[in-house]
């Protein structure tokens, strides 16, 4: 009898001990690290690229976080609302860089206008957050995953620091939008691009999805409060359009492809580009530059002073302060006139007196280079040294 009592109270004690959510979560964080929750949510996080129509490379960024295993995904209006515009295209990867296909559109914002839209991924996600409407906890570690300034999938820290409906009227922003909607406010660093992001805990639980950060002048100093839908709202705004979803109905949108860019990419090219080729001149290439290199090494050992390797890179200091080929000299070739073949060269600025000046032999080798791809300065610039030099030995480094 004495035993069965000692049993109960030990099991009373430790039913208690466990649910308490203070130690609850002490013992979880004891196991679980940021790195390793990360590790685990990521799959559940996918970038949303924009680009402008015919565009190459995109113009802005967002994020999206799976709520479910059947691949419902949420992100901000202002991040989705390119998708119903025809002068924009949308990409969507995820982790492992692996593009959507297309989406279904099952709802965007609601009477509230609250920053919100709900998509389905016809694919099934590898994870996801879950749902629930349990009141977030301020005062708690918190963290963030998003695509701020091209860092993609970046982790940031901070705190739940305030938790209320109209933070944003408070602050006196975007009255017209997101009423009665409420907020968690945090000191995670949210920036462009961490937008329609996740939120969560040590636990990996979803707290808010990344909305907006405003930024407000006190005292001649700059604040910003970075502010999050709660997940209590995502999980309403998702219960509300459970009939649309278990009933499969939505709008399908067709997504940019990597196949499609890259035959954007291929026609910009094609299109913008300087001439593969110039009369007389040789294309050089990396290996056959690099073995050049090598030669006029061996020459300087020698003390040989004939036939001399000259590189010209002609972009602007800047860039050549930031990289360039090993020995090169910095002639910048300055552009005004059209990029076309028959391009007026009096419009631009190149010193070749200066050129002059470093080359002392007709039969030293020049190389010229610039960025490659849709740069025309290399090309120019040798137009420019043929038609007002006698020298011979012009090698192109176009593809750099």
């Amino acid at each position: 009898m004495y035993f069965i009592q000692i049993f109960l109270n030990t099991t009373i004690f430790l039913f208690f001990f466990l649910t308490s959510n203070s130690w609850a979560q002490k013992l979880m964080d004891l196991k679980l690290t940021p790195e390793i929750i990360y590790q685990k949510r990521v799959h559940a996080v996918v970038k949303i690229s924009i680009y402008e129509k015919n565009g190459i490379t995109p113009i802005s960024h967002g994020t999206g976080t799976f709520v479910s295993k059947n691949g419902l995904l949420i992100t901000n209006l202002h991040v989705a609302k390119y998708l119903f515009h025809p002068d924009y295209s949308v990409e969507i990867t995820n982790f492992e860089n692996k593009e959507l296909p297309n989406i279904i559109f099952i709802d965007c914002s609601d009477k509230r206008q609250i920053d919100l839209c709900l998509f389905k991924s016809p694919l099934p996600p590898k994870a996801w957050f879950h749902l629930s409407d349990d009141v977030i906890s301020l005062g708690y570690n918190v963290y963030k995953i998003g695509h701020a300034e091209d860092l993609e999938y970046n982790l940031t820290k901070g705190l739940t620091l305030t938790r209320e409906a109209n933070i944003p009227f408070l602050l006196d922003y975007r009255t017209s939008e997101n009423t009665n909607v409420e907020f968690i406010e945090v000191s995670a660093l949210l920036r462009p691009g961490d937008s329609g992001g996740p939120i969560f805990d040590l636990r990996g639980n979803l707290i808010a999805i990344t909305t907006m950060r405003i930024s407000e002048m006190q005292d001649r100093y700059i604040t910003n409060r970075f502010l999050a839908i709660s997940a209590r709202e995502v999980y309403w705004y998702v219960q509300k359009n459970k009939s649309l979803i278990d009933n499969h109905l939505g709008k399908n949108y067709p997504l940019i492809t990597k196949d499609e860019l890259k035959g954007r990419r291929e026609k910009f090219l094609k299109e913008n580009s300087p001439p593969s080729t110039i009369a007389l001149i040789k294309n050089i290439t990396r290996l056959e530059l690099q073995k050049h290199i090598t030669q006029q090494e061996k020459h300087i050992k020698s003390n040989n002073k004939k036939n001399n390797l000259i590189i010209i890179d002609v972009r602007d200091p800047f860039e050549y302060s930031m990289d360039h080929i090993h020995g090169a000299i910095n002639i910048p070739y300055i552009e005004k006139s059209k990029n076309e073949i028959n391009f007026i060269m009096g419009q631009d600025q190149f010193d070749i007196n200066q050129l002059k000046k470093i080359i002392k032999n007709k039969e030293d080798t020049i190389v010229v280079y610039c960025n490659g791809g849709i740069s025309w300065k290399s090309y120019k610039a040798i137009i420019t040294i043929k038609r007002l030099t006698n020298f011979e030995n012009i090698l192109w480094f176009k593809d750099n």
